[in-house]
This record gives C-alpha cells, sequence and structure tokens, in this order.
C-alpha cells in the first residue's frame, strides 16, 4: 500500500473537518418545534406529537425548556 506522508495527513485532516463542519451545519437545518409542556398535559402524548408531525414532517427537534429531543417518523 502507498502512504502519502505528512502532505497526504494534512490533507486527509482538512477534508475530516470539512465533513465535521458540513454535519454540524446539516444538524442545525432540522425544524425545531418549541412549546410549554403543559400543552400536552392530560392527554396521551402521542396526540401532540402527531399534530408536530404533521406540521414539522418527518424529522424536528423537540423543546421544553432546556431538554432538546429529535424525532425521526
Amino acid at each position: 500500500m502507498q502512504t502519502f506522508g505528512q502532505p497526504g495527513r494534512m490533507i486527509a485532516q482538512f477534508l475530516e473537518q470539512i465533513e465535521k463542519n458540513y454535519l454540524a451545519e446539516k444538524a442545525k437545518r432540522i425544524p425545531e418545534a418549541q412549546g410549554d409542556v403543559r400543552a400536552i398535559a392530560g392527554e396521551p402524548f402521542f396526540l401532540p406529537l402527531f399534530d408536530l408531525y404533521l406540521t414539522y414532517g418527518g424529522i424536528f427537534r423537540l423543546t421544553f425548556g432546556p431538554k432538546v429531543n429529535c424525532f425521526l417518523f
């Protein structure tokens, strides 16, 4: 197997950093639904989740206070 030495490692590290940045930016584009946890009190949790699914699609982040959850349908 041929190795490319220091320049090859530098290019590999550069490409790895580009990939990390791309994935981080891609994660930020997930729609975020915010709400008050009291809005779901007294009813099954899947009913408000279904409404959010209809609004945001199959992937969204749900934030209740300091807690963030990702949902994939």
